[in-house]
């Protein structure tokens, strides 16, 4: 008996067998999906969120913040980003503070309402002590490395540069 390739043996075959055998195949990822292990009802959303504390790296620590922008927060910031902390002027006439650079922030995971900061152990004192709530300014994640801003004690000289020599 003569072997006969596959493409062969189905260019053998009436248009009607062509047709049925075309039908099955077009059923096997159905069929296929049907038998794996994950449902394709299942979504992850469904599922319970994880615990944040269990991601938090080694030497840092998650601080919960209150944040005055929340509302402008939430329509352009994701799950996580990087962010500076800015301490706002509490008397009129003040100027607002940053208290710290490139921090990133997350949204907590049974609430997405409320926002945390991942900060290095050392440094976490700068941010409890300031009052709350923050004004939050999302920043450029590719760019790397977290700074923090010291208050200074000694008021700074104000210099008015002029363009062009006219006051």
């Amino acid at each position: 008996m003569e072997k006969m390739s596959p493409l062969a043996w189905f260019r053998g075959i009436s248009r009607k067998k062509q047709l049925v055998v075309m039908i099955l195949l077009s059923f096997l990822p159905v069929v296929s999906q049907l038998f794996t292990n994950q449902s394709p009802t299942q979504s992850p959303e469904s599922t319970s969120p994880e615990s944040i504390d269990t991601l938090i790296p080694s030497g840092s620590v998650l601080i919960p913040i209150q944040v005055e922008n929340s509302e402008s927060l939430d329509s352009i910031l994701g799950q996580k980003g990087i962010v500076d902390l800015h301490s706002p002027a509490r008397e009129p006439g003040g100027k607002n503070r940053v208290v710290a650079r490139r921090l990133p922030i997350l949204r907590a995971p049974l609430n997405p309402q409320q926002f945390a900061v991942l900060a290095p152990e050392d440094q976490a004192q700068l941010i409890v002590r300031e009052p709350g709530p923050f004004w939050v300014v999302v920043q450029n994640p590719s760019r790397f490395g977290t700074q923090f801003e010291r208050a200074s004690t000694k008021p700074r000289k104000k210099r008015v540069i002029v363009d062009g020599g006219v006051e």
